[in-house]
């Protein structure tokens, strides 16, 4: 049966093989035909167009009569439309390789015998144009390697291309699947981190059980942050190979990247630093930094003139205590 509506293409292409069928399977003989089907078109123009001509149009041939109804009720210019719908056809995400290439096929072959018809050629271009970004990424990989997977081998070189390729799209799929499970099962396993890990807190005894107190890490506000938890903090730049090794020499803090420091990272009190505290360390920032008394060992490093180092020194003496000195904070370990 076609309902009422604007009649298009497919639907009507769809309709003519299940009348197709229906004589099949009934022995319908050929003049009853379009006698037969008149009753399940419900579209009130072609129940017009066969209220004053039905006489006529019960002695037509199926086929003419097919050719008749589509030159009356499909509109005009059809056929760039459909070629245009193959040519622009995208694969959704949330489709199959399969799924899309069927669709497509479906709008070529309305367009298979008229003057807009296209190639398998142009086809095949048109599905690898039109892949969705993460089959793309394995098809490439796929034709570039050593093997012949993709390759056709039958006489059928457009769809034998289409299996090959459905495979690569059910493998990436089952590869994602997977993914999402051990995703989804290490969320739900709550998996500790390296931090809740080496800073365990201890347990504590209630009654003749033990109790496990939550670790709760001594987190210091940053002054510098904005006092909205909603408003974006930008992090500074990753530690470069230098910084890391002054860091290393000189009681490094990879979390708030304070100099001489005294603490591990796991241990440090301090917020994260965020890059209005930010400065790059340099060997004269650890001269600097170094507290009164001790001695430390020298990285070897491009130094200033000593001239500078204690004119730098003797200033920042009188207006700083090492107590003072802005702490630095990462988002990283390394």
């Amino acid at each position: 049966m076609l309902s009422s509506g604007e009649i298009e293409p497919l639907a009507l292409a769809n309709w003519e093989y299940g009348c197709q069928k229906k004589f099949a399977t009934k022995n319908v003989i050929a003049v009853n035909q379009v006698a037969s089907t008149l009753i399940g078109l419900q579209d009130q123009r072609i129940i017009n167009w066969l209220t004053t001509e039905r006489a006529r149009v019960c002695a037509l041939s199926f086929g003419d009569f097919m050719i008749e109804l589509h030159c009356c009720y499909i509109r005009k210019g059809w056929e760039t439309k459909e070629r245009t719908a193959v040519l622009s056809s995208r694969m959704p995400e949330s489709s199959t390789f399969a799924e899309w290439t069927t669709d497509v096929l479906a709008h070529s072959t309305l367009i298979a015998h008229t003057t807009a018809t296209l190639s398998d050629e142009h086809l095949q271009h048109t599905f690898e144009a039109g892949m969705c970004d993460s089959l793309r990424r394995e098809y490439q990989r796929t034709e570039n390697a050593p093997t012949d997977t993709i390759e056709p081998t039958g006489e059928n070189v457009l769809f034998d291309w289409i299996s090959a390729v459905t495979l690569i799209d059910d493998n990436r799929i089952y590869n994602e699947q997977t993914a999402h499970c051990m995703a989804k099962e290490l969320a739900a396993s709550n998996t500790p981190s390296f931090f809740s890990a080496k800073c365990k807190a201890p347990e504590a005894v209630d009654g003749d059980r033990s109790v496990k107190k939550p670790f709760v890490p001594a987190v210091k506000p940053n002054s510098s942050a904005s006092a909205s938890s909603s408003t974006f903090v930008k992090r500074p730049p990753l530690l470069t190979k230098v910084e890391h090794a002054l860091l290393k020499d000189n009681s490094e803090c990879n979390c708030c990247r304070c100099l001489f420091a005294g603490h591990e990272t796991c241990e440090c009190p301090n917020d994260f630093l965020t890059m209005a505290d930010y400065k790059e360390i340099t060997p004269a920032l650890v001269v600097v930094s170094k507290p009164k008394g001790k001695v430390k060992s020298t990285v070897a490093a491009v130094m200033p003139s000593i001239e500078d180092v204690n004119d730098s020194a003797t200033k920042l003496d009188h207006s700083l205590s090492v107590s003072d000195i802005t702490s630095f904070r990462g988002d990283h370990l390394f």
